[in-house]
């Protein structure tokens, strides 16, 4: 995989804020560690929520959604 010039070592590491975090500072990296865990947080929720109700949860796999670029 390659990773594009925009997400390079230095931009990981730049500092940012986020608006729900007033006087906060953190690295790309990081912000983005939080987003993945966060969506995989959710996900496990919905199916244990479905299970407890005895359905089967579907293919929640966020790249079964992302479109596929024509070559």
């Amino acid at each position: 995989m390659n990773i594009p010039e925009a997400y390079d070592y230095r931009e990981l590491r730049r500092i940012v804020t986020v608006d729900d975090r007033p006087g906060k500072r953190y690295m790309v990296d990081g912000v983005l560690w939080n987003v993945i865990i966060h969506e995989a947080r959710h996900v496990a929720q919905i199916s244990v929520l479905l299970r407890t109700q005895g359905i089967a949860p579907p293919f929640l796999d966020l790249l079964n959604y992302l479109p596929v670029p024509s070559v």
